[in-house]
């Protein structure tokens, strides 16, 4: 004779809590990546377009005679986004690179070529004939190279505190991040011959660099990681207590 036997309703209680742990981690995770993946996206947009508006802005500024120049714009920015998997206001780490390149020029009245690189909040223009090197039949002209990550230091904890009494309960969550971003923009120098007879090809050789600084991470106005050469070494604290 077969057996029936019924499950308990304390089972499938136990069988909901579980399902919903499984699908409730993973609802969270899809959402965190989407908030990373806009911001992302929104950020990059907003890099690029400003990117463009600084190389327009230096190729032929405001008020300024002659026909302008070329400008070859590139914004390097470190950011750090949203993210529900992580420590507490840690946020995941992202870089953005945007380059814009303007030619502003019908003639040779007011010749203004510049190569111009902003890392995160600090900018360092070149006039690019200042790196061109004449030599007898031809010239070397630098070929920038990309730009390296030398090193990245952080420094990151977080504790939380309970207060505890007779009529409530409550807590403080805290978190220290401090971190330092290297960077370096190196250049090669390419030889150009105009005068075979007079001139040689030759390999490329080091031309030194464009940039080569770290740099702090502080806290902006809106409550973003930012970093700077001129940021001080100090923690940034975040907190919140309920």
């Amino acid at each position: 004779m077969p057996v029936i036997k019924f499950r308990s309703n304390s089972t499938k209680k136990g069988q909901a809590a579980v399902e919903m742990a499984i699908f409730g981690s993973i609802i969270l995770f899809v959402l965190g990546a989407l908030l990373s993946y806009m911001q992302n996206l929104n950020d990059q947009q907003y890099i690029q377009m400003e990117a463009f508006r600084q190389a327009k802005a230096k190729a032929k500024p405001s008020g300024t005679a002659g026909s302008g120049g070329s400008v070859v714009y590139r914004a390097l920015e470190d950011r750090r986004y949203a993210d529900t998997t992580d420590n507490f206001r840690k946020g995941t780490p992202q870089k953005l690179d945007a380059t814009a390149r303007i030619l502003w020029s019908s003639d040779n009245t007011n010749p203004n070529d510049l190569i111009v690189f902003k890392v995160n909040d600090n900018e360092v223009s070149v006039p690019y004939k200042s790196l061109v090197q004449t030599v007898p039949g031809g010239y070397w002209a630098p070929v920038v190279q990309q730009p390296q990550e030398v090193s990245r230091n952080l420094v990151f904890s977080e504790q939380f505190t309970k207060a505890q009494n007779a009529s409530s309960i409550g807590g403080t969550k805290s978190s220290r991040l401090q971190e330092t971003i290297h960077t370096a923009i190196p250049y090669k120098l390419r030889k150009y011959c105009t005068d075979p007879s007079k001139c040689t090809p030759e390999q490329d050789k080091d031309g030194g660099m464009i940039w080569d600084s770290p740099q702090g991470s502080y806290i902006d106005a809106d409550g973003q990681y930012k970093y700077s050469k001129d940021a001080a070494v100090t923690p940034i604290i975040k907190q919140k207590s309920w």
